[in-house]
């Protein structure tokens, strides 16, 4: 018998693990988070290949050391974690995944 107290990852973990393309842009790879409402998704190959991890902190480190400081202060005023300020941030540049993952 378990101690009440005990908790497996199958009472907590989502059964449906979503994944992001190592070449995905790091805006699709924010959005993917924010639609499955997860703070990080594996990132694999072309062939399904784990290649890395990619997190909601991953990109914020990203956005701090590659965004115009002033955009950077606006941008993080706010606890949230939305897509369209990770695009506004990101403006003409196109990061992948792999810029950014773990």
């Amino acid at each position: 018998p378990m101690h009440p107290a005990v908790v497996r990852a199958r009472d907590i973990a989502s059964s449906v693990v979503v994944t992001i393309p190592r070449h995905a842009s790091l805006l699709r790879a924010a959005e993917l988070l924010e639609e499955q409402d997860v703070h990080g998704a594996p990132v694999i190959d072309t062939d399904g290949t784990l290649v890395g991890m990619i997190t909601r902190s991953d990109i914020v480190g990203y956005l701090t050391d590659h965004v115009d400081p002033g955009l950077r202060e606006s941008l993080f005023e706010t606890t949230s974690f939305r897509a369209t300020d990770i695009e506004r941030a990101l403006a003409k540049r196109t990061p992948s995944v792999e810029d950014a993952m773990t």
